[in-house]
């Protein structure tokens, strides 16, 4: 090898024929020889190996063609653990490599963080660690929609605040992705509608890592409206006080209100009369000449002063002008409410201006200057007008100046501020500001004049969307972070678009760049368009311009230049649906590599092709995914018991440097800014493995297939397959006109965010503590929608009355509930009636007899027989608990309508419903495994999913006995 680093190094090897004859013995040398080699080189010798290897083997990168843990350590810059290193290893010697894996991941914020969900509100990061809650999800078309997310605390850890030239920030770590897109200038062509463009293009860059954006060079996607499903309504009246209060009024001790003769006055004064309040003048100190009118608000009962007490309720009550805040409660409410409130706001501290003409050099001349703003000197509460004003579509810059009093003291004032004529129109649109109305109207006129404007925000952005130069990235103290992660799309929207398969992206790298281009091709499959686009590809980008990799790579394809000046695609992907097997037909490359991810979720239809794909010799295929843990003989499974055909190299939950010891390598891929770590931080945690285990019990198809990377075979039969399950509790918000957000019921005892049918039925199930459970748990049925409304444990739950107390609460939060949806069926609750249950039923049923409640109480002995025929959809069950069981199967089984039921409870809850067995007894009737031989696999009384059940069953009325139709639901 001397020889060859005298040749770099003094024969310029890019010009000479031994420079050729040295590169391919270079090629042919071991593998470990040759990384000494390279990395014993300087970069300007590096540089020019690069160019000969580019010269001879028509890529810069050839020399890692069968190198790709190499590619990885020298080209990416990156680590990783013994398992990902051997499947790496072993692609360039096998056709093909199938990967059982284990279940794993994390994007974190600051613990102080402000995060808003789904149903407006905004709450500390701190405060959501250890539930479960809804965000808005994110699709990289635009598309809002509602996901159910978890958080849990991370670690402490460098932060960073990221701040665009709109003013908007947020604080969080330096892994956290955002979309971003790199600024170039080109030409400033004039568009056909009379605008011009700045010169910028967003090249759109993807997902992300905060540590990897530069300031004043990189863009980052942000809404223009955040479409919440909050839709609580206040009593009239109720949000224009806010605002008012929030604006001009006192709130530091007493009432007040200072306001100008005008429109704003008027309307407060008739608030204030109809909330029971009357405002009186207040005495004008000696030499205060101020115009303005300056109010006291008194209660006209003795005692009572309704509008105080609304202060108090928001917590702006001894607030002075710079503690005041938009109430928590607020966030929650209607689009209109907020209107309301902005309105009133802007009405007292906004600004409107206007000018249609100026003097230029003693020469009058036409201008068409607007803007609109809002200026206070509390940055929270601007802070908190610009989250507001985007939920209604208005998204303003914020910004600090440096203001001087009339003593000359300086002091800083925060500006809210829109000046573009389509902000402005929005605005109009939207707020009622009745001192400010008619400026508005006249700024909207004037702005709608102007011939020219810039539109290189919104170039390359979803529509609804646009782009925001990043004007700084600055590193705060470490802080302890917290990790949020949202289900299905893993991406939230909230002032920003933010972010929540590492060894198959980097082998679509190493494969796509140590080949020629036009020689080449990478393929990856998933069995949906989502997985592909979302999951692999994410990975890809990142990995991508991480390196500053040659080429470029969008959503969910990879270019690269061709000597000729033209780009070639080099890689794509594609979702591999059940039945379209003519998608995956057609496709021959001299050399190919198939990456299918989610592998067990391909159907044999795709994967039968898949075969014929890769049966040259240059062609190549990874698959990877969890086994299955409810089908047996899937493709995936076949792939991987075929040892003559692929080789199968399975990574258990064990395999994981966590779990088995393993010295694991520091994490390169998170280096920069961010404190070193080892690559285990990204990785399965043992605490999920006990969990999972103690949950689901060693031998459930769950653990086998997403601990152990097994493929169940020949096991128990569950009752309701996991799959089932999943998908019943991932399946998203019906988007139907039949349907309402619960926020918008304006229930008090309501907290959920989910999507209700109107005139649904009402049902609740009471699972009570006893026959060896631990827990009295309430659930509630609305149409389609299952909830765990209540649980405890304890000696309380020894007493019926007290128990048929707690019941009795959940049975009026129901009627309200009834009531507000217009359900005209009255509510039916089952109930448990064995052992402490029985008394439990006697006690609703008298209370019912006396009108405490409307509900029909319906006692269920789960130990009588059925009453009625079998029928095929549950399968011919023993006992009524077994129908219970089978029953809830028929209404979790898929159809080609979607789930008949949305399962919005807990995990532990969905870890109960996925663990009974299910049997056959001598007399061929389905038996459902007993309570007792659960505990005697580890497992504890499903009694959360025994309410479930129960809330959705319907037992055969008494005296029922023969060929009466079966209702599961």
């Amino acid at each position: 090898m001397s020889a060859v680093a005298e040749a770099v190094r003094h024969r310029s090897p890019g010009r000479s024929k031994e420079a050729a004859r040295l590169f391919h013995d270079l090629k042919a040398a071991p593998i470990r020889q040759r990384r000494r080699f390279l990395a014993s080189l300087d970069r300007a010798d590096l540089r020019q190996v690069l160019t000969v290897a580019a010269r001879e083997g028509g890529t810069p990168y050839c020399l890692w063609e069968d190198d790709p843990v190499g590619f990885v350590t020298d080209v990416l810059r990156e680590n990783t653990w013994s398992k990902p290193r051997e499947i790496l290893s072993a692609l360039p010697h096998h056709n093909k490599i199938a990967v059982p894996s284990c279940f794993a991941s994390g994007k974190c914020v600051a613990w102080n963080e402000m995060i808003q969900l789904a149903d407006g509100s905004v709450v500390r990061a701190a405060d959501l660690v250890g539930t479960t809650f809804h965000m808005i999800g994110w699709q990289e078309d635009g598309t809002q929609t509602v996901r159910r997310a978890t958080a849990e605390w991370n670690a402490y850890e460098p932060v960073f605040r990221i701040t665009t030239d709109s003013g908007r920030t947020v604080v969080r770590n330096g892994a956290h992705p955002f979309w971003v897109a790199t600024a170039e200038r080109k030409a400033r062509p004039r568009c056909g509608n009379g605008s011009i463009s700045s010169g910028l293009i967003p090249q759109v860059r993807g997902w992300t890592p905060l540590r990897d954006i530069v300031a004043d060079r990189d863009l980052v996607l942000v809404p223009e409206h955040v479409e919440t499903v909050g839709d609580a309504r206040w009593p009239e009246g109720h949000a224009a006080m806010l605002g008012y209060l929030l604006g001009d009024g006192g709130t530091t001790t007493n009432i007040g209100f200072s306001q100008m003769p005008g429109p704003a006055l008027d309307e407060f004064l008739a608030l204030t009369e109809k909330l029971g309040c009357r405002a009186t003048l207040k005495k004008r100190a000696p030499g205060n000449e101020r115009k303005h009118v300056e109010l006291e608000v008194v209660g006209t009962q003795a005692g009572r002063n309704p509008v105080r007490d609304l202060a108090r309720r928001w917590g702006i009550l001894g607030c002075k002008a710079v503690d005041k805040r938009i109430p928590d409660e607020a966030w929650r409410l209607h689009p209109d409410e907020l209107a309301a409130i902005a309105g009133r706001l802007f009405s007292c501290d906004g600004y409107v201006h206007v000018r249609t003409e100026a003097t230029i050099r003693g020469e009058k001349k036409p201008r068409n200057e607007a803007y609109i703003s809002l200026e206070v000197n509390n940055e929270g509460l601007v802070r908190d007008f610009q989250r507001l004003m985007i939920r209604l579509g208005v998204p303003g810059v914020v910004s600090a100046t440096q203001q001087k009093m009339w003593n000359g003291n300086p002091f800083r004032t925060w500006k809210w501020v829109i000046n573009s004529a389509r902000d402005i129109a929005r605005f109009a649109e939207v707020i009622d500001a009745p001192a400010k109305n008619e400026k508005i109207r006249q700024a909207v006129e004037v702005a709608s004049l102007r011939k020219a404007h810039r539109t290189w925000r919104w170039r390359n952005a979803p529509a609804g969307y646009r782009w925001e130069v990043v004007k700084s990235v600055e590193q705060l103290p470490d802080e302890r972070t917290v990790a949020i992660e949202v289900d299905i799309d893993h991406t939230w929207v909230d002032l920003f678009v933010e972010h929540n398969t590492w060894t198959a992206s980097r082998a679509l790298l190493w494969f796509a760049l140590t080949r020629p281009p036009g020689q080449v091709q990478v393929i990856t499959m998933a069995p949906t368009w989502r997985q592909v686009a979302r999951l692999l590809w994410t990975e890809v980008r990142f990995a991508h311009g991480r390196a500053s990799l040659p080429g470029t790579v969008d959503m969910v394809q990879m270019k690269l230049p061709m000597f000729d000046g033209h780009d070639e695609v080099v890689a794509y992907g594609l979702s591999g649906a059940p039945t379209n097997e003519h998608g995956v037909q057609g496709i021959h490359k001299q050399e190919l590599l198939l990456i299918v991810d989610e592998a067990g979720g391909i159907s044999h239809v795709i994967g039968n092709n898949l075969r014929g794909m890769t049966s040259t010799d240059g062609s190549h295929m990874l698959a990877i995914g969890n086994p299955p843990s409810d089908e047996e003989g899937s493709w995936f499974e076949g792939l991987c018991s075929r040892p003559e055909e692929a080789l199968c190299i399975p990574i258990s939950a064990f395999d994981t440097p966590g779990a088995s010891g393993e010295d694991a390598p520091v994490c390169r891929t998170c280096l920069g800014t961010v404190a070193p770590h080892k690559v285990t931080k990204h990785l399965v945690k043992p605490s999920w493995i006990t969990e999972t285990i103690a949950e689901h019990g060693e031998d459930s198809a769950y653990v086998q297939s997403k601990v152990y990377a097994r493929f169940p075979r020949g096991g128990p039969n569950r009752v309701l397959p996991s799959v089932w399950v999943d998908e019943a509790a991932t399946s998203a918000e019906p988007d139907d006109d039949d349907y309402v957000p619960l926020p918008a019921l304006g229930l008090a005892d309501e907290s959920g965010t989910w999507m209700v049918r109107r005139r649904a039925w009402i049902r609740l199930g009471v699972d009570v503590a006893s026959d060896g459970g631990d827990e009295l748990v309430i659930a509630r049925c609305v149409g389609d929608l299952l909830t765990i409304q209540h649980t405890s444990a304890g000696s309380a739950n020894a007493n019926q009355v007290d128990v048929a107390g707690q019941v009795l609460a959940e049975i009026r939060k129901a009627e309200a509930l009834r009531a507000a949806l217009g359900t005209r069926d009255p509510i039916r609750v089952k109930v448990d009636a064995i052992g402490l249950g029985w008394g439990v039923v006697s006690t609703l049923q008298r209370w019912g007899e006396e009108g405490v409640h409307d509900a029909e109480i319906v006692g269920v002995d789960v130990s009588e027989g059925t009453d009625r025929e079998p029928d095929g959809e549950t399968l011919k069950p023993n006992l009524k608990r077994d129908e219970m069981w089978l029953a809830m199967r028929a209404l979790l089984r898929p159809t080609g309508h979607g789930q008949q039921l949305r399962l919005r409870v807990d995990a532990r809850t969905l870890a109960q419903l996925r663990s009974p067995l299910m049997g056959t007894n001598s007399g061929g009737k389905t038996v459902v495994e007993s309570k007792k031989k659960m505990r005697l696999r580890g497992l504890s009384s499903p009694d959360r999913a025994e309410a479930a059940l129960l809330s959705v069953y319907e037992p055969a009325p008494p005296k029922t006995k023969k060929k009466r139709a079966r209702v599961i639901a």
